[in-house]
């Protein structure tokens, strides 16, 4: 989902994960720019998990599909933390496993990032 600043974006995929939960689909939430993990490692360690979230994903069980929110993926343009997040992303995009992915970032940044650009188009 793109938009401009301050247009909702957060507040929309909190609607949505609320939804899915409701529906009884899983769903896991990342805001980005409540994080300060700068690697897929140092994520664990922040969420207090003893596997690779990607690991998890992979093998969490369940029949129905399930949603990953990454929200404000925009607030990681230029740190180490954009590369980490680029490679769960992509993870999930190319497994085609049950994980859906939902994420927001700012029309600019997704205008004007091709990496992050082409990981969505390369996967319509």
């Amino acid at each position: 989902m793109g938009g401009w600043p301050c247009s909702g974006k957060s507040g929309v995929l909190h609607d949505v994960a609320e939804s899915a939960i409701d529906a009884g689909r899983d769903v896991v939430f990342i805001a980005v720019d409540q994080i300060g993990a700068t690697s897929l490692g140092e994520l664990r360690n922040e969420l207090g998990l003893e596997h690779e979230l990607i690991e998890i994903l992979r093998n969490w069980p369940g029949e129905r599909s399930g949603i990953l929110v990454i929200d404000s993926l925009d607030a990681a343009r230029g740190d180490p933390a954009s590369g980490a997040l680029l490679n769960l992303i992509r993870a999930i995009v190319t497994s085609r496993g049950r994980w859906n992915l939902v994420t927001s970032i700012r029309q600019y940044e997704f205008r004007y990032r091709p990496e992050i650009r082409d990981l969505f188009r390369s996967n319509v």
